[in-house]
């Protein structure tokens, strides 16, 4: 979606809480192991945002009180989200989500569709890892001047992948609308790391960051070369399936394809290397998670440092539009634009017969799209989502 953007937004906190379970976690649950998808993952915040309009049946303070109540309840279940990830463990010990409440001086109407995504950050509790100090969670409820509210979700990637997130945050709805309560909520199922126990790696956390820097440099004497990789939700590509409710990481790489290959310029013939890439891999990288690197690509990463690895990931599979916490359900579900780089992620919209692409892109790659007249004949100018 392409309009107006934001000329400035401010954002006041006026509130910050430690969110606990409402009971403690037995002594017994307290150490998680990571699962070996976990121990892959990067070290970043998943920035979600959900934004609903004003409800004139209740007021800021009942619906901030509502979703702390609700938090309480459901950490329960999901206890881990409580704890403090160290390096090789989290540790559930309660110690409590972040919430904060802050005040925008704006419409929600002149936020809806906001194509420069790193202006929404101001929504979110953290953009920045560093900043975080090893939370797993963490929560921002933002009420606009109109009574509409965002709530930013700052999550731990190195805890869970979208699939958790969005199922979290829909079991936090329910028994937020009511629908459910402690005693008749179904518990996640955190058993990842039995069915995929962590691995010995040959390289510590910082070599690993040191690594990734150098893999995402731009080389300035050479045309770049782009890499296409499809992210896969590999739970129902289980053998047997995994249902949404086995809780952590589960996503694998799938190469697609790159731009020396002509014969992807063909549109239909890239669908085709999509379905053809998923198909190939998918039970690969569960049967044969004992040796990641060559699942991942890492040779195709690290030939060229002018290399651009573009990751394509969709979403539109996941309930997005039904987390709603008793006022209804969201007007819009986006991303923040800080923890993502060099990636297209696909959302559904909530009419259901749509599809709202989020592009993180260098700038110059960027140009290059908006200059683009067959690209932009894909793009609605409409700021309504």
């Amino acid at each position: 979606k392409w309009k107006k953007t934001l000329t400035e937004m401010e954002v006041e906190v006026t509130c910050r809480e430690m969110i606990k379970p409402l009971f403690p976690t037995p002594h017994h649950l307290r150490h998680l192991q990571p699962s070996f998808y976990d121990q892959m993952q990067a070290r970043v915040l998943m920035p979600t945002l959900y934004f609903y309009p004003e409800d004139p049946n209740t007021t800021n303070l009942q619906q901030a009180n509502k979703l702390k109540r609700s938090l309480e309840n459901v950490l329960t279940k999901f206890y881990p989200l409580a704890g403090r990830v160290e390096e090789d463990h989290t540790d559930c010990n309660d110690e409590g989500v972040p919430y904060v409440e802050a005040r925008v001086n704006c419409q929600l109407s002149q936020v809806i569709g906001e194509s420069r995504l790193a202006k929404l950050d101001k929504l979110l509790p953290y953009t920045d890892w560093e900043e975080s100090h090893n939370l797993a969670l963490a929560v921002q409820v933002n009420f606009f001047e109109c009574g509409g509210i965002a709530i930013g979700i700052s999550s731990n990637h190195k805890v869970f992948d979208a699939a958790s997130i969005f199922y979290f945050v829909n079991s936090w709805a329910a028994v937020a609308r009511g629908d459910l309560d402690y005693n008749r909520m179904s518990s996640p199922n955190f058993d990842l790391p039995k069915l995929f126990p962590p691995k010995p790696l040959p390289f510590t956390p910082k070599l690993v960051q040191l690594i990734l820097r150098r893999l995402w440099l731009r080389g300035a004497t050479r045309e770049k070369r782009y890499l296409a990789f499809l992210m896969v939700n590999l739970r129902m590509r289980a053998n047997p399936p995994l249902s949404e409710s086995y809780f952590g990481n589960l996503v694998g790489f799938a190469k697609v394809g790159e731009s020396t290959d002509q014969a992807l310029m063909d549109g239909s013939e890239f669908v085709t290397r999509t379905r053809d890439a998923v198909k190939r891999n998918a039970d690969s990288f569960v049967k044969k998670h004992e040796n990641p690197i060559s699942d991942v690509h890492v040779d195709d990463y690290s030939n060229k440092s002018e290399d651009v690895n573009v990751k394509f990931s969709s979403f539109s599979n996941f309930a997005l539009y039904e987390a709603d916490f008793g006022s209804g359900r969201p007007v819009w579900v986006t991303m923040g634009g800080s923890c993502f780089k060099d990636t297209v992620l696909y959302l559904p919209t909530r009419s259901g017969d749509g599809i709202e692409v989020l592009l993180y892109l260098k700038e110059d790659d960027m140009s290059k799209l908006e200059s683009d007249t067959d690209f932009l004949g894909f793009a609605s100018t409409s700021s309504d989502v």
